[in-house]
């Protein structure tokens, strides 16, 4: 008897959708994505807590790993920094930070979260590529296309493509964002209309 695996998956991503909403978020649009930094799926329950996802924790060099609310808790997201500090972020109508003992409180703008949106469309595509190689371990493409990086220290997403002729491009573009999300380089998200062939790269000192 084969099993579907599409099947499967269906039904574990209506389980993780029905436990959100019985979280209390019945009204809000539910976003089912991949994050490369937890490389696993979340299921974020509002525009907001993905446009924050996107631009301020995913793409964000400084923050090491994060955890979403449980039941219960009063907080959007739990971040931990490059430095070892906790923040707990909370959407909120103004923009303010609440340091206290033990607990650092980031009150975040919502006006603020939605100027982001245009670049969290960008990012969406980038990570797209990411979350198509998942389930793949690409070492040696990982390894031929950091070679690269590092030879010739900055480009674009084409000169990756000229240069490593026998990987295919989707999967150059997937290794290329992993290694932006690891902090190996950056990738310019802003200055080109979408995520493509002609998006800027460097390495990071």
């Amino acid at each position: 008897m084969s099993v579907d695996h599409r099947s499967l998956k269906q039904e574990h991503r209506r389980r993780i959708l029905q436990e959100v909403r019985a979280r209390g978020h019945s009204n809000s649009n539910l976003w089912y994505v991949y994050s490369v930094k937890l490389d696993k799926d979340l299921v974020l329950p509002s525009d907001l807590a993905l446009i924050y996802w996107l631009v301020f924790i995913e793409i964000n060099f400084d923050v090491v790993t994060f955890k979403q609310p449980e039941r219960g808790d009063s907080f959007d997201f739990l971040v931990q920094k490059e430095s070892g500090s906790l923040s707990e972020v909370v959407f909120s109508d103004q923009h303010e930070a609440i340091h206290s003992e033990g607990q650092n409180t980031c009150r975040v703008s919502r006006t603020e979260i939605l100027a982001s949106a245009p670049l969290a469309i960008k990012t969406m595509k980038a990570l797209a590529y990411a979350a198509a190689i998942r389930r793949l371990d690409c070492t040696a493409a990982s390894n031929t296309i950091r070679a690269i990086e590092v030879s010739l220290g900055a480009g674009d997403v084409q000169v990756l493509f000229k240069y490593s002729p026998l990987i295919a491009p989707p999967i150059i573009c997937g290794v290329l964002v992993r290694h932006f999300i690891a902090g190996l380089v950056e990738i310019d998200l802003v200055s080109k209309s979408s995520f493509g062939r002609y998006t800027p790269w460097k390495c990071r000192s």
